[in-house]
């Protein structure tokens, strides 16, 4: 699990989080929640996108897993 802060979340800082976060490594296919702005650095890094149907956590589960157990680990590091 990788975490980039940025000034904000425009599709340039985006963009610079994905590169950051792949070096050389081109991925065949992003999976998202649907944000326009990650729809956007995917198209012009080139990269094939498609997203998770919204209001359903089914088709999501594994982030929405992921983004649990972030939340559990901050809430442990605050204490």
């Amino acid at each position: 699990i990788g975490a980039y802060p940025v000034a904000s979340k425009g599709e340039m800082w985006i963009e610079k989080a994905f590169n950051d976060y792949l070096g050389e490594v081109r991925p065949g296919h992003v999976y998202t929640e649907g944000s326009p702005e990650l729809g956007c650095a995917c198209r012009k890094l080139g990269f094939a996108h498609s997203t998770s149907t919204p209001g359903r956590a089914a088709t999501n589960g594994k982030i929405e897993r992921i983004q649990r157990l972030l939340a559990e680990l901050t809430r442990c590091l605050l204490l």
